[in-house]
């Protein structure tokens, strides 16, 4: 696939993001700086940015960040001027909320639905009619829609969907507490995901690679109105706004920094002045706040509430990880040749590298983002360590949250681990697709995905060729299952990048970036 951008989660959904970016361009040094921590989906307002540099001499550099991965930062005591996020609900019940000394809402975008044209018509969804959350949970139960959406444990899109729905489903009225989902239809409607993601960004490339597999997406309005705008789709979407409660993203910037108070007043009333207001909904479909700028949208019928305390969020998600989700058979398909043995000038060989990502999935991170990548309940797991071919090959299914008998499994695994011969990548990646093809049989009803870690270019077996035509002869739901290569070291980024838009998935450089952190992020999307 061929999705670059890792969205926002919101909330404690976290979106998996990338790099820091600068949103400046001025041809003068500028007046003053923003240091920003912000969503991955504010790329689009670069451009946006950049003109602001220009009109107000203040440049905003923009570090993206997951919201979760953002707030563990912001409460373990890292120093940026502002925060911004689809919505600050979280920060402001996180202890990192005490920082925060000015907020200001910039545009609007709902979570809500899009469906393909013919399939609301068929489920009478179409022109605009009233449609509730349980009408949605039926049509997920009577097999009769299949959609896309993102983790919600790593992204504000698919949080705001799940709470959505289980507050309409729990029926209560009010703000939702753990003890009042219910998870029977919770599970059911969970049922209909056949397409998951850790940002939104990746999932709109996600729904245009494997549209003809759903019925439709759950996402902002604004990816919505950005995919109807795509050449690339096949039908259109009609919009569904469930009357029974959506959450809007209202994109505040939060202040964290007293001291950068001019800076930071001079660009949100740049950025709330009237004709920036109506350039951003015009640029990125998303809604002006400012009410004296002309819109198309409806309005939005009820406003889902938010959680009192960050403890019953976090109790939600885990539930969602561990009870509520269509469990996942995660593979690992690991590189051990010789050249592992090798330090990067980090101190730690290659291997150790590995060792201590797998370590952080088997309950070494306490950070609430460690918690969320940690193996879930009813999660299976194979790893699958290669060199001249594929070696070791051992499968792991949780009994039980933090599971000690799969965790201590796993680590002792990866401490065995012993760098030694050549690269044989394609023979691994048949040996796990086969191994996936075999417990399908045996198993049905898990959400599959492969991560490949090396740091070298193949040179034994199968080459991509062989490769590629092995894998067009395997059952359809096999050819579907993603690819997330990482690459260290040697290794070709043009080869993984190749395995990865083959497969749908997504390729990440860890070269630079903690291996760890990348097989977290990554767990948004298995």
């Amino acid at each position: 696939m061929r999705a670059r951008a890792a969205a926002v989660a919101a909330l404690f959904l976290a979106l998996a993001a990338c790099g820091g970016s600068s949103g400046g361009g001025g041809s003068s040094a500028p007046a003053m700086t923003l240091d920003v921590v912000a969503g991955s989906e504010l790329k689009d307002m670069e451009p946006i940015l950049a003109d602001a540099q220009r009109a107000t001499g203040v440049a905003v550099q923009l570090s993206y960040v997951g919201t979760i991965a953002g707030i563990d930062r912001l409460s373990g005591g890292e120093k940026h001027d502002a925060a911004w996020f689809a919505q600050d609900k979280y920060l402001a019940l996180s202890s990192a909320g005490k920082s925060v000394r000015a907020r200001t809402r910039i545009m609007l975008s709902p979570v809500i639905l899009g469906v393909k044209h013919s399939v609301a018509q068929r489920l009478g969804w179409d022109g605009g009619k009233r449609v509730t959350w349980r009408q949605i949970e039926n049509a997920v139960s009577a097999g009769n829609f299949r959609y896309a959406m993102t983790n919600p444990s790593t992204s504000n899109s698919g949080f705001s969907a799940v709470l959505s729905v289980a507050t309409a489903l729990a029926g209560t009225g009010d703000a939702l507490r753990p003890s009042d989902v219910n998870r029977q239809a919770i599970a059911s409607f969970y049922k209909g995901q056949h397409l998951v993601s850790g940002s939104s960004g990746w999932l709109s490339d996600a729904y245009l690679d494997s549209q003809d597999t759903v019925d439709g997406i759950i996402t902002y309005e604004a990816s919505i109105a950005a995919l109807d705008n795509d050449s690339r789709l096949k039908e259109k979407l009609d919009r569904v706004y469930p009357a029974d409660g959506v959450m809007t993203a209202d994109y505040p910037i939060d202040l964290l920094d007293e001291s950068k108070q001019p800076a930071y007043d001079k660009l949100v009333a740049y950025l709330k002045s009237p004709d920036v207001q109506k350039r951003i909904a015009d640029t990125t479909y998303r809604r002006p706040t400012d009410t004296s700028v002309a819109t198309h949208y409806p309005a939005i019928i009820a406003e889902t509430p938010f959680p009192a305390s960050a403890g019953a969020v976090q109790q939600l998600l885990l539930r969602f990880l561990n009870q509520d989700r269509v469990p996942a058979h995660s593979f690992y398909v690991l590189d051990k040749t010789g050249s592992m043995d090798n330090d990067d000038g980090t101190g730690k060989t290659r291997i150790q590298r590995v060792q201590d990502a797998l370590a952080v999935l088997t309950g070494s991170d306490d950070s609430l983002t460690g918690q969320f990548a940690r193996f879930a309940d009813r999660e299976r797991v194979t790893i699958i360590t290669f060199s001249v071919h594929p070696e070791i090959d051992q499968t792991f299914t949780m009994a039980k949250p933090n599971d000690p008998a799969v965790f201590g499994a796993v680590k002792n695994l990866a401490a065995g681990l012993q760098a030694g011969g050549n690269t044989a990548i394609y023979d691994a990646l048949e040996a796990a697709l086969n191994e996936a093809v075999r417990d399908r049989s045996a198993d049905a009803g898990r959400y599959d995905s492969i991560v490949l870690m090396t740091d070298g270019e193949n040179n034994r077996g199968d080459d991509y060729d062989a490769f590629r035509r092995k894998r067009a002869a395997m059952p359809a739901f096999a050819q579907r299952i993603r690819i997330f290569p990482i690459f260290i070291g040697e290794a070709s980024p043009a080869e993984l990048e190749r395995i990865a838009s083959l497969t749908g998935g997504r390729a990440f450089d860890a070269r630079k970036e903690s291996l760890a952190g990348i097989f977290k992020e990554i767990r948004g999307y298995q």
